[in-house]
């Protein structure tokens, strides 16, 4: 899964205004795929337009599992293989792959704070 198929918005006034321009039932799901994200030094909100979107957040789940603690790793199935990703356009920053065999129908999950930044949606007034 790459992302060059995400629409990147520098205001908030721009990604609500291409809220205002979609479909109402669309706009929702816009806003629970949404996302804030540092390219270089500025800040976008970001949105999939693609398979991307069907990528689950693993990242509470490896915190606390019920009364259990796992490991990131033993969560998280997407990720970036530093390698792999040095060649193609955007690094680990826009790539991510299978880290390991992904079962049928299990959930893919990656863990949004390797690139997601969480209280970056103050600074567009969101």
């Amino acid at each position: 899964w790459y992302t060059r198929n995400t629409a990147r918005f520098r205001t908030g006034d721009s990604y609500r205004n291409f809220l205002h321009s979609v479909d109402v039932e669309l706009a929702c799901d816009i806003i629970q795929w949404a996302y804030v994200q540092r390219n270089d030094a500025e800040l976008f909100v970001s949105v999939d337009l693609d398979p991307g979107i069907l990528i689950n957040s693993g990242q509470n789940l490896y915190k606390i599992d019920g009364t259990k603690r796992k490991k990131k790793k033993d969560v998280q199935n997407m990720g970036c293989f530093e390698e792999k990703a040095k060649v193609l356009p955007g690094g680990c920053h826009e790539n991510y792959f299978a880290l390991r065999d992904i079962e049928k129908d299990e959930e893919l999950l990656l863990d949004y704070g390797d690139f997601a930044i969480e209280d970056g949606w103050e600074s567009f007034g969101l």
